[in-house]
C-alpha cells in the first residue's frame, strides 16, 4: 500500500484527480475554512454545507451571515457565467443551475435585520448547547435533539 503525503488545499487550488480537475473554492458563511470544489470542464460544483436543497445554517458559533451574503453573490455569478449546472451537495439530494441561483438569491433576499436578529438567538442557543455538552459529555442525545429542535425553529422562522 502506497501512502501519499496530502497538502493543505488553498483557494484556486486545482486538485488534479487524472480525468477531472477540481479547482479549490473558498465559499465562507457556514463555516470560514468551508469550501467547494468546481469541475469547470463538467460544470459541476461539489458544494458540501455551503449550499444545499434545504434551510441554510448560519447560525452556528462560527457561522458568519455577512460572509454567506458574499458566498451566495459568488454562487450566482457562477450560474450567470454559466459555469454550473449541476451541483453536488453534503447533504439532501443534488440540483440544477436554476435550483442554486433560487437558493442563493433567496438567503440574500432574507439576510436583513430580523434574520441577523434570530440567526444572533439561534447562535447563542447552539453555543449553550455545545458548552453544555462539553461538560457533560454523556448528556450527547439530548444536546442533539436539542441543536434539531433549533434547526427546525429557524427554519420555520425563515419561511414565514
Amino acid at each position: 500500500m502506497q501512502i501519499i503525503k496530502s497538502k493543505l488545499t488553498i483557494p484556486r487550488d486545482v486538485i488534479n484527480l487524472g480525468d477531472r480537475q477540481l479547482t479549490v473554492m473558498h465559499m465562507p458563511g457556514h463555516s470560514r475554512g468551508s469550501i467547494c470544489l468546481h469541475d469547470k470542464d463538467r460544470k459541476i460544483l461539489f458544494s458540501g454545507d455551503v449550499v444545499y436543497d434545504g434551510s441554510l445554517i448560519d447560525w452556528l458559533p462560527y457561522s458568519r451571515i455577512s460572509d454567506y451574503v458574499g458566498t451566495c453573490e459568488r454562487l450566482i455569478e457562477l450560474v450567470d457565467r454559466g459555469l454550473v449546472e449541476k451541483v453536488l451537495p453534503g447533504h439532501f439530494n443534488t440540483f440544477g443551475a436554476e435550483r442554486l441561483f433560487r437558493l442563493a438569491s433567496n438567503y440574500i433576499s432574507k439576510a436583513g435585520i430580523c434574520h441577523k436578529v434570530s440567526t444572533f438567538a439561534m447562535r447563542s442557543l447552539a453555543s449553550l448547547a455545545l458548552r453544555i455538552f462539553q461538560i457533560v459529555p454523556e448528556h450527547t442525545t439530548v444536546i442533539f435533539c436539542f441543536c434539531f429542535n433549533i434547526t427546525v425553529t429557524k427554519h420555520l422562522c425563515d419561511n414565514d
